[in-house]
């Protein structure tokens, strides 16, 4: 499985219970927000930055993703 991440704005952590598609997202860079996510598989597509946005501002409403990738 490739690891999915987004790319946002400000500094974060957040927790989310079963069933989000994202269960736990923290920030893993100074330059930048990076959030990692982990949530169960196949329940999100990291594609889509819309739906991605949506998710994550379920558990971080002020946070604005900028970039979606794998790696």
């Amino acid at each position: 499985m490739a690891n999915q991440y987004a790319l946002a704005q400000g500094n974060c952590c957040g927790f989310g219970p079963y069933p989000n598609p994202i269960a736990i997202v923290y920030t893993d860079d100074r330059e930048c927000t990076i959030i990692v996510g982990f949530g169960p598989d196949g329940a999100l597509d990291i594609r889509d930055i819309v739906t991605v946005e949506l998710e994550v501002k379920r558990l971080l409403p002020d946070c604005r993703v900028k970039q979606v990738f794998l790696t």
